[in-house]
């Protein structure tokens, strides 16, 4: 499953991450306001949504194991 952003302004991307998020995995992380991490992801960086003032919702799968 590929991980879900959606933003302040209407728009859905779909982004193939596997391994970690880390900051710059995300574009435009000013405007994000959701995310539906995909499958593939089994960590979240310290820093991965450092910049995300507009972020309301992160939905973490089980095959997450770590988060920073």
């Amino acid at each position: 499953m590929t991980t879900i952003v959606k933003y302040t302004d209407g728009r859905i991307v779909e982004l193939d991450i596997q391994g970690e998020i880390v900051g710059v995995s995300i574009p435009d992380r000013d405007y994000i306001s959701e995310v539906d991490i995909g499958n593939d992801v089994t960590s979240i960086g310290d820093e991965a949504f450092d910049h995300c003032a507009e972020l309301e919702t992160v939905i973490i799968p089980e095959s997450v194991e770590t988060i920073g």
